[in-house]
């Protein structure tokens, strides 16, 4: 049977991603209900290919911090101050808050749920805020959020799930006081809903 590498590699990818056996199952020489038979060499180097990919992304160029302060001072001189600025307004605002990390990123913590994560991680590199229920909460995509937010500044995912961004401390020091309003007001929601 003629090997469709381009199909084979984008299907193989997408499976290492979710584990080995998984990527196991994805080779071409792979039957349902069968035992892996030896591959052809290049099944083989595919397959070799992807899975250290794969590893090597998420063990070697993703750095796993183990504190906030160590979050902190990984980042840029501008991002550094954005955090910083409205690390500062989340702890001032509700002072029962827990602050660890979660998700790899600075998250706040109340009556045992997390409801605030920092995204910093995402394509356009700006700062994020996640509002949100924590991980065992269902979410309804296409449901009516469950806050009003009269400033607009939260873009919402969910009903349970909003978030808020931030392109320059100069963003964050103009919407203040509607941040913090939007912090009390989502924070005074029971995570228990």
């Amino acid at each position: 049977m003629p090997l469709n590498i381009e199909k084979t590699d984008t299907n193989l990818y997408n499976h290492s991603r979710r584990g080995f056996s998984s990527v196991v199952r994805a080779l071409p020489c792979h039957g349902r209900g069968q035992e892996l038979e030896s591959p052809n060499p290049h099944q083989f180097y595919v397959f070799i290919k992807y899975t250290w990919l794969v590893y090597f992304c998420y063990h070697w160029l993703m750095q796993k911090y183990k504190t906030v302060e160590e979050f902190i001072n990984d980042l840029s001189d501008d991002k550094r101050l954005q955090v910083n600025l409205l690390r500062n307004l989340i702890l001032n605002t509700e002072p029962h808050l827990e602050e660890h990390i979660k998700w790899n990123a600075p998250s706040y913590v109340l009556n045992g749920e997390d409801r605030i994560t920092f995204n910093l991680m995402n394509k356009q590199g700006v700062v994020k805020l996640i509002l949100h229920m924590g991980a065992t909460h269902k979410e309804n995509k296409k449901g009516t959020p469950i806050m009003q937010d009269e400033s607009r500044l939260m873009e919402w995912s969910s009903d349970i799930r909003g978030m808020i961004t931030f392109v320059s401390i100069e963003d964050i020091n103009s919407n203040m006081t509607a941040l913090k309003k939007v912090i009390k007001d989502w924070l005074s929601i029971p995570s228990a809903i």
